[in-house]
């Protein structure tokens, strides 16, 4: 039989110890921590090493350009957002129009609509003639008008568009919209 009892034999697995070996015993000495050993240098060297590797000094122009830089930096972000302001703004502005828009366009369909069902051509044309007085319209009434000269025209508004500093606040606010 090929399976024997072995298989499950749970015992061959266990760690074993040998008793006939004496077992070693730690040192009960104590243990030395080891000191920190400070080197310290006589005056004259310390003084020596400290003119060879002076301190960084800090330069003021380094410190205004991070500055500036920083300032230029807050300046987009801020003009950013508030482009982004003015984005959503003149979207919600235009959405309103457009809903303005659709529904007066949708009265004045209605109104045409309630005119046309009252009033035909024929009704119109009797009501002229009977109660206003009023008839077609005949070649005396016809008035010709020879305009052969020059036409001329003169300009009413000033099309320059304000100051310089009008005209670049435009552009400005026109790149960030």
């Amino acid at each position: 039989m090929p399976y024997g009892s072995e298989a499950y034999d749970f015992s061959l697995f266990e760690t074993h110890y040998d008793n006939t070996v004496p077992v070693r015993q730690p040192d009960r000495r104590p243990v030395e921590t080891p000191r920190r050993r400070v080197l310290e240098f006589p005056t004259e060297q310390r003084q020596q090493q400290e003119e060879r590797q002076p301190r960084a000094k800090r330069h003021p122009l380094r410190a205004t350009f991070y500055v500036s830089c920083f300032g230029i930096l807050l300046f987009l972000a801020v003009s950013m957002v508030y482009s982004q302001q003015q984005m959503a703004s003149l979207t919600d502005q235009i959405s309103t129009a457009t809903e303005v828009l659709e529904q007066t366009q949708s009265v004045e369909v209605q109104l045409n609509m309630e005119a046309a069902r009252k009033m035909t051509n024929t009704q119109v044309e009797a009501y002229a003639a009977q109660v206003l007085g009023m008839g077609k319209i005949t070649s005396a009434q016809v008035t010709y008008v020879n305009v052969a000269g020059q036409d001329q025209g003169t300009v009413v508004q000033d099309a320059g568009g304000g100051s310089f500093l009008d005209r670049l606040w435009n552009r400005i606010i026109a790149l960030f919209s």
